[in-house]
């Protein structure tokens, strides 16, 4: 009795297995789109940073060659962000016309790990932003601040203290954050 149950079972479970038809699922070759990579890294599961209070001071190189020395002498903006972001898009502009009066007085530091023939093909497409733009090709800052997402807003004073950290952007904080920025001048 138990042999022929034990042989149903088998049975059965052989018949569930072959009853999809033969199909079996195609690879897709696809690159995944960008809601697939937001779940992706949503199944990860990984912890969010604890707020880093501040850094020590940090040189980075632009594009474009310049060197920039973030928390130190100056107060510093930094965005960490991505080509395809649609936020960061959005807000790299913005930020870049509310404080093109202060570049003098503020770095102000776009910052991205992605190639740099992508960070130019970005800003080429938005002319006249007023940002040093940086190569993350380590992921320094990146790991430093914003292991999940993009983007990242981030108000660094003169002595590498943490005044402000955004991960994501809502434009109602613009006020209270050009008040803060010029607090620190």
């Amino acid at each position: 009795m138990k042999l022929k149950l034990s042989l149903a079972a088998v049975l059965m479970m052989i018949g569930v297995a072959c009853n999809s038809g033969g199909k079996v699922a195609a690879k897709s070759t696809s690159k995944p789109t960008l809601k697939e990579r937001g779940q992706a890294m949503a199944q990860q599961n990984l912890p969010y940073k604890k707020p880093v209070k501040s850094i020590q001071p940090t040189t980075v190189k632009t594009l474009n060659g310049k060197s920039i020395t973030i928390g130190q002498q100056k107060p510093t903006i930094l965005l960490l962000f991505a080509s395809h972001c649609m936020h960061c898009q959005r807000e790299v502009p913005t930020f870049s016309s509310t404080f093109a009066q202060l570049k003098e007085q503020v770095n102000l530091v776009a910052s991205s790990t992605e190639s740099e023939k992508k960070i130019k093909q970005f800003i080429e497409e938005y002319k006249g932003i007023n940002f040093n733009y940086h190569q993350d090709s380590e992921g320094t800052l990146y790991q430093t601040f914003a292991n999940r997402a993009v983007p990242h807003v981030i108000l660094i004073d003169k002595n590498g203290k943490i005044k402000r950290h955004e991960a994501g952007w809502d434009p109602q904080y613009m006020d209270k954050f050009i008040e803060q920025v010029k607090a620190l001048l």
